[in-house]
């Protein structure tokens, strides 16, 4: 499911991301507060997006991932956003994301989230999302 904000397309991650998302992931700047630090190799990376795109499959889905686009320049990637589910009875979600550091300070982010956060509480009928 793709999303869409006024500058911006999120597209769910496959597996043509790998090497853009493991670029993103290897960039310093943007893992440095990241819990699961540098990947080693690509195989580390792929481990990490497995989840969200195998998930597709559920009927109830715990994970979603998005790489943030343009919309005038859908091929060019600026970065990843994702939401993970807690078990359905508490209706809550938690919100991450990481943009190449030259796409900092232009809004992308804000515009990104605030997609995600439409998304969970309109389509998902969340009660609370946190970062």
């Amino acid at each position: 499911m793709d999303l869409k904000s006024k500058r911006l397309v999120l597209r769910e991650t496959d597996w043509d991301d790998l090497s853009i998302i493991h670029a993103l992931h290897c960039e310093p700047l943007v893992e440095e507060y990241n819990t699961l630090g540098i990947p080693g190799n690509v195989e580390m990376t792929r481990a990490i997006m497995a989840k969200p795109i195998e998930d597709r499959q559920n009927r109830t889905r715990a994970k979603y991932e998005w790489t943030i686009r343009m919309r005038k320049e859908p091929d060019q990637v600026l970065g990843t956003v994702g939401l993970s589910l807690a078990a359905p009875r508490f209706r809550s979600g938690e919100i991450h994301y990481s943009l190449f550091p030259e796409y900092w300070d232009r809004g992308f982010a804000i515009e990104a989230v605030t997609a995600v956060l439409k998304f969970g509480f309109k389509k998902l009928l969340l009660h609370r999302i946190h970062a």
